[in-house]
């Protein structure tokens, strides 16, 4: 396993220190949902990133991307329901 770049501590303070800045970003401009999930999984991906959590990084970007996605595209349930199953099954697959 690859040593992280930063400590858990740092990492989470860089987290912090993003999301503060998005959500600064968000309240200039007035637009809150869905970039609030856009925001808060740029920030929990940086820090995995930090700590060479690779899989978290993934599955964090899959879904705060999807959620997004989602909302921002107006997707079918029919769509992302199955979308969101196969994901999940690819995601367990290689996690084990």
């Amino acid at each position: 396993m690859a040593k992280p770049l930063v400590s858990k501590k740092r990492a989470q303070s860089f987290f912090y220190i993003i999301f503060l800045f998005m959500l600064a970003f968000l309240a200039f401009t007035k637009s809150w949902w869905p970039e609030l999930s856009l925001a808060f999984g740029v920030a929990i991906c940086f820090r995995n990133l930090l700590l060479y959590q690779w899989h978290d990084l993934i599955t964090n970007a899959i879904i705060f991307g999807g959620i997004y996605a989602y909302v921002q595209f107006d997707l079918k349930w029919e769509v992302a329901l199955p979308v969101a199953f196969i994901v999940g099954a690819i995601y367990v697959l290689f996690r084990e």
